[in-house]
């Protein structure tokens, strides 16, 4: 007969009583110990997790908000309170009695939030008594309620080297000088003055959204009503899918010459949105998201809405993106983590703040790669971008119309016919004494195919357009994100590839791309030609 309707929707955990919380303690702040406190908290945060992915649990979702803010309030209160309770009341001297056992209020607050893996020998950490398995519950101001994925610990090693931080390892004080080694199973801090232990990070980029694309039969008039075709909903954004589809690449050669994680930098929503839930699971596994910045009091991601017109086979783009842009502030703190970073790509959305990103890995991160991608016409800044990369991809779009003052002087009709570059290797050949800095420039030029130069040697190849004996254009959205990946793949894991044969591969990506919905199964299609 099937399962009852009321049954479909339960949560995984019990929903617990009615919240009571915010009601009866929302101005008491001392009747609660901090402990209970932080006892509330935490069955809140699980069962938010629980339950963020239950549409019918939204009513329950949003009184669980609410007392989590005051939760979080009334800790905030409490450890005002402790602190100022410690410097009106001075802990008593080493040798007292009360010294010798802490309170259990006093080892809730000070919770561990890390573990030492392992510690450099000779260091002044190891000389200080700091051991391999010890647990940190504090690192100068660094606490278990404000390390931020132990990045504060990064900050404040930094901020004090050579200077003596305290770190809590038992219930009892312990002040060590730590310029060592300090971290979890799965993320480290260290000196920058030695050398990290990690595996190489390759392919930073930031811009991520979800892409709504409906399918008519004719573009609607203003105030038309108009009944939808199809509906296709997917994840969006041009360097999350080139981040995707070169996560397939790495994943379907099988012998890769040296081990390479994708990590991608991006603003998202609430970690407990469901949108962001949407987001992570659109990646593969492997691929890292804790660079990512949230914006905690937003619940939307960016997101596209894509108008596909039958009659003319047009697509209109309609763009929406309610939260903060990231800032050229945040990205350094992200790429000052990012271990051994050796390949960094842009898009080119916000040039102004990109740039910045850019100079900042130049003068602080010397060795990355840095490759860029100049698409949308009429957007100022995007020469800026490609003077200061090492690989530049141009768009068609974009060497048409080269900049604001041309898109307004000729307007749509005047741009389609070509104004600015006449050619792929016009624009190429032009860009080469402007992108000083260059050693590859790219330019997809449609139907064309795409181009390529070599600058150093002033080589230029062209390579048409691939198409399979079935082809047929099912779905361009994503083929210039899809020749990206396929590049990006050639230039990190095959040196032994000459140009000619990159630009093949990632056309010939491209072109499968254009015959399908969607990116999935794109690096299997490439195995014969590794």
């Amino acid at each position: 007969m099937g399962l009852p309707m009321d049954d479909i929707h339960t949560p995984t955990v019990p929903s617990g009583p009615a919240s009571t919380y915010a009601s009866q303690n929302r101005n008491t702040a001392g009747g609660t110990s901090l402990q209970d406190l932080i006892a509330e908290k935490k069955r809140a945060e699980e069962e938010l997790k629980a339950l963020s992915s239950v549409l019918d649990s939204v009513s329950r979702i949003i009184r669980l908000r609410n007392d989590y803010k005051s939760l979080m309030a009334s800790i905030e209160a409490g450890l005002h309170a402790h602190h100022a309770e410690a410097r009106n009341n001075p802990a008593p001297q080493s040798g007292s009695a009360s010294s010798q056992a802490p309170s259990a209020a006093a080892g809730s607050l000070e919770a561990p939030f890390a573990k030492v893996n392992s510690v450099v020998a000779d260091s002044p950490a190891e000389e200080a008594g700091l051991r391999a398995g010890d647990k940190i519950r504090r690192f100068g101001d660094v606490d278990w309620i404000n390390h931020e994925k132990l990045s504060k610990v990064a900050e404040t090693v930094q901020r004090n080297e050579g200077v003596s931080q305290s770190a809590v390892t038992s219930a009892e004080d312990f002040f060590a000088d730590i310029a060592g080694w300090v971290g979890t199973e799965e993320h480290y801090c260290q000196n920058p003055a030695k050398p990290a232990p990690f595996v190489k990070y390759r392919g930073i980029a930031f811009a991520v959204n979800t892409a709504e694309r409906l399918g008519v039969d004719h573009y609607p008039a203003e105030d038309e009503k108009l009944r939808a075709s199809s509906i296709i909903r997917r994840r969006g954004g041009n360097c999350p899918n080139t981040l995707e589809v070169l996560q397939q690449l790495l994943e379907s050669q099988h012998s890769s010459n040296s081990p390479i994680n994708l990590a991608l930098c991006a603003v998202l929503p609430s970690r407990l949105s469901p949108g962001y839930q949407e987001i992570k699971s659109s990646f593969a596994e492997p691929t890292d998201l804790s660079f990512c910045i949230h914006r905690e009091a937003s619940n939307e991601p960016a997101s596209s809405y894509i108008i596909r017109s039958k009659a003319v086979d047009s697509r209109t783009i309609i763009n929406y993106n309610g939260l903060p842009e990231m800032s050229s502030v945040e990205f350094a703190s992200v790429a000052d983590h990012l271990p051994g970073m050796s390949w960094c790509h842009f898009e080119g959305r916000i040039p102004d703040v990109t740039l910045s990103c850019i100079q900042y890995l130049r003068q602080n991160h010397g060795k990355v790669k840095i490759s860029v991608e100049v698409e949308k016409p009429g957007r100022e800044g995007l020469q800026d971008l490609a003077s200061v990369a090492d690989v530049v991809f141009y768009s068609k779009g974009w060497a048409q119309v080269r900049s604001v003052s041309d898109f307004q002087s000729f307007g749509r009709a005047d741009f389609m016919k070509g104004n600015g570059y006449g050619s792929p290797k016009e624009c190429l050949q032009a860009q080469a004494k402007l992108a000083s800095k260059a050693s590859l420039l790219l330019c997809t030029w449609g139907e064309s195919g795409v181009s390529g130069l070599e600058v150093p040697e002033d080589r230029y190849l062209e390579c048409p357009a691939f198409k399979a004996e079935d082809h047929k254009v099912v779905d361009t959205v994503g083929a210039g994100d899809t020749f990206i990946a396929g590049m990006l793949f050639g230039l990190m894991c095959h040196d032994d590839w000459i140009l000619d044969r990159k630009l093949k591969f990632a056309n010939e990506l491209a072109g499968h791309k254009v015959m399908q919905e969607g990116l999935g199964g794109l690096g299997n299609l490439m195995q014969h030609a590794y």
